[in-house]
């Protein structure tokens, strides 16, 4: 554990706007992190929902939650939250997206060997039905068939 925390601090971005059907789940896979060095900053955008009880009802010390009093927008929402973080590496989290346990966990190592990269990785879009959320395709997948081929 001793090496992976010396690998630094994470700050999670989490902007939230009416987004209570979504972002417990979206919290919960934050903080199942098997990279447990992070901060995760949660900025509620004026939601008029319930978010803010949801997120209200987190009671971990590595939440830090921020409240905006009206809407102003994602890029504020990440903006309000770049303002304080803490942490030596950045990510954002929507608060309708869930991540995988290991993810920071395999990504921090890969920036953490050179810090002039820029990591990134693949979405599994998602709809959602009545049944739960059903998986349709890799992010990646799709730019790749829909854009790259095109071009050839």
């Amino acid at each position: 554990m001793k090496i992976m925390e010396n690998l630094g601090l994470v700050s999670i971005i989490m902007p939230v706007y009416n987004a209570e059907k979504y972002v417990k789940d979206a919290i919960e896979s934050v903080l199942a992190q098997t990279y447990p060095y992070f901060e995760l900053i949660v900025v509620n955008d004026g939601s008029t929902d319930r978010s803010d009880e949801v997120i209200r009802s987190f009671k971990d010390k590595r939440i830090v939650y921020i409240k905006h009093e009206k809407n102003l927008g994602v890029a504020e929402a990440r903006n309000t939250a770049l303002r304080i973080a803490k942490g030596k590496w950045g990510a954002v989290i929507d608060a309708d997206d869930v991540w995988l346990k290991e993810r920071l966990e395999k990504l921090i190592p890969i920036i953490a060997k050179n810090e002039n990269f820029f990591v990134g990785d693949d979405h599994i879009i998602c709809f959602d039905s009545p049944m739960g959320l059903k998986r349709w395709e890799s992010q990646l997948r799709l730019f790749h068939n829909k854009i790259f081929l095109i071009q050839k």
